[in-house]
């Protein structure tokens, strides 16, 4: 029986935006096309993208392995991943931390994909999520304020967290009648890392979640808001700390949106606001990433 592109993306994994670029860039699949020219997948088609996602996820480049066939990738699979063995004594969060920020001294963008992913698999989601990515997060932060690290170690640590929280979560279908969130940074900041922290955490606790980026007006995020029906709205504020600017549009935006939106702020700045914005009703400030789970979870 033939699949949608939508229930080909639940089953493997793979974002619907990734499907199609892999079947353009790399020739991955050729799925048929019913009448109306929509795309139509095959078991085997799905479980060829379950497996290119696995590979790709432990280090293989979607480039190396688009033209392998089924067995093939199966028989990579079961021969081990690169960085594999180099990471499976990995057990305690600590561990994973100390050991990602090891591969940026390296420039190892292949092994800390590896140790996020072996972390994800020994820790589970939620854990990795909370003890893992969020510290190494606020560790590799301190450490470019501080100049411990360079430039180009921190792109290449962004672009790595970027993806690894982008990625689907395996099995987690939101509800139709899932509750609606807004997740960004306001006009002002740009460090987007904690948004996507926090993009990912709510989606495995159930809530719908528009993500808009980094560094939007407050009109924009209420239009968003209102347009999406949403009973929070996220914000995620690393840096600058305490500015003037970024103060008036949280301001702002509490004054845009109904009296029914939370707002919900946090990450290593939030702090910075929150006494300067405490006389306003409607704004929540979770201490860290287990606050703000707990915090969501209740609003739900």
């Amino acid at each position: 029986m033939p699949h949608t592109i939508l229930i080909a993306s639940r089953r493997s994994g793979v974002s619907q935006v990734v499907i199609r670029a892999w079947e353009k860039r790399y020739g991955v699949l050729s799925p048929r096309r019913c009448e109306k020219g929509l795309r139509h997948y095959l078991e085997e088609d799905i479980e060829r993208l379950t497996l290119l996602h696995q590979l790709t996820q432990y280090g293989y480049r979607i480039g190396q392995i688009a033209k392998c066939t089924n067995d093939e990738l199966r028989a990579l699979q079961a021969k081990g991943m690169p960085c594999r063995e180099a990471v499976r004594q990995l057990t305690k969060p600590s561990d994973f931390i100390a050991a990602a920020r090891q591969t940026l001294d390296s420039y190892d963008a292949d092994k800390l994909r590896c140790v996020l992913n072996h972390a994800l698999d020994t820790l589970g989601h939620r854990l990795t999520l909370r003890e893992v990515i969020a510290p190494l997060i606020a560790l590799t932060g301190e450490e470019w304020k501080d100049g411990q690290l360079g430039e180009a170690q921190e792109h290449l640590h962004t672009a790595v967290i970027r993806d690894f929280l982008a990625a689907s979560v395996p099995g987690a279908d939101v509800p139709v009648n899932a509750p609606e969130m807004i997740v960004c940074t306001p006009a002002g900041t740009a460090h987007e890392l904690g948004a996507l922290l926090a993009t990912a955490t709510a989606r495995d606790l159930g809530w719908r979640v528009t993500y808009l980026g980094a560094g939007l007006p407050a009109s924009e995020i209420a239009k968003a808001a209102n347009a999406r029906r949403a009973r929070v709205v996220a914000l995620s504020l690393v840096y600058p700390l305490g500015c003037e600017l970024v103060a008036g549009e949280i301001t702002k935006l509490r004054q845009l949106l109904p009296n029914n939106v939370a707002i919900v702020a946090g990450g290593r700045a939030a702090q910075s606001y929150c006494t300067a914005l405490a006389a306003i009703d409607g704004i929540h400030w979770p201490a860290d990433l287990a606050a703000f789970d707990k915090l969501i979870s209740a609003l739900v």
